[in-house]
């Protein structure tokens, strides 16, 4: 498993199966490269996928806060998408980090698969808007106290799904206790409206699907919805019983939609 070297910074990039695909995965905010192990199972022989641990994950090189962290996991994607096509899965926060690339890049992607995307932004105007900022506002503030085991209880309640937290080994429960800063550090990203400017979603020309699990948060449906009526060539799909962390508890389901994917592009 090689460490690479991406915008002066050692990346960790993880080469998954085989096949006539090639599927670029981004991980979400506490994650790592290996949340797509089982996903890749499920499409070897049809796709290989590589993934990558973001700055401060996993084992990449540490972020030292000098630069921006989302512009910072932007710009490692960008390097390890290169200038060959592949296909772009991103869950939660690098559904985010996936979209922005697509935007940028969209000559390079040829499909583009938005898991469980945390575009909170997609949220205003609606009357989910204030029961979200409700619902962070105690894990926001746990943050900026430094009271890790409220952040980290809050931040699990939410977005670990049942059974995540209790089943995680010890090393990576230290790793999320280490890691909470960076769900302040893209917070801004997950509130921006840089990715709903208009022209940016429906600049969009390549095949794309949204998903979410029937067992996620209120806010994710409508989120997903959002973001999908402004895309030209979109699908949306719903994995039933899954929760926020669908990618790694249904990677059957997700591999099936990809496909869909790979078949209109």
């Amino acid at each position: 498993m090689p460490i690479e070297e991406h915008e002066g910074l050692s990346i960790f990039v993880q080469d998954f199966g085989d096949g006539e695909r090639t599927v670029l995965g981004i991980h979400g905010t506490l994650g790592h490269s290996g949340n797509f192990k089982r996903l890749a199972a499920e499409l070897d022989g049809k796709a290989r996928v590589i993934a990558f641990d973001l700055p401060g994950h996993g084992q990449s090189q540490d972020w030292d806060g000098g630069v921006d962290f989302c512009l910072l996991s932007l710009q490692v994607a960008n390097s390890i998408l290169g200038v060959e096509p592949m296909d772009l899965v991103g869950h939660s926060y690098g559904a985010l980090v996936a979209l922005s690339l697509a935007m940028h890049r969209p000559d390079v992607v040829r499909s583009l698969t938005l898991v469980e995307p945390i575009l909170y932004s997609a949220l205003e105007g609606s009357e989910l808007w204030e029961k979200h900022q409700a619902r962070i506002a105690p894990m926001m503030a746990a943050v900026d106290a430094g009271d890790q085991d409220t952040a980290v209880n809050t931040f699990m309640r939410h977005w670990g799904g049942t059974g995540y937290w209790e089943n995680l080994p010890e090393e990576r429960r230290l790793a999320v206790y280490k890691n909470m800063r960076f769900i302040k550090a893209c917070d801004n990203f997950c509130h921006t409206d840089v990715l709903l400017q208009e022209g940016g979603l429906e600049s969009l020309a390549m095949p794309v699907i949204v998903v979410y699990g029937t067992e996620t948060l209120a806010e994710m449906p409508v989120i997903c919805e959002n973001i999908a009526a402004r895309m030209p060539d979109v699908g949306v799909a719903t994995v039933d019983g899954a929760e926020h962390n669908v990618l790694m508890t249904h990677p059957a389901q997700v591999a099936g939609l990809l496909e869909v994917n790979f078949s209109r592009s």
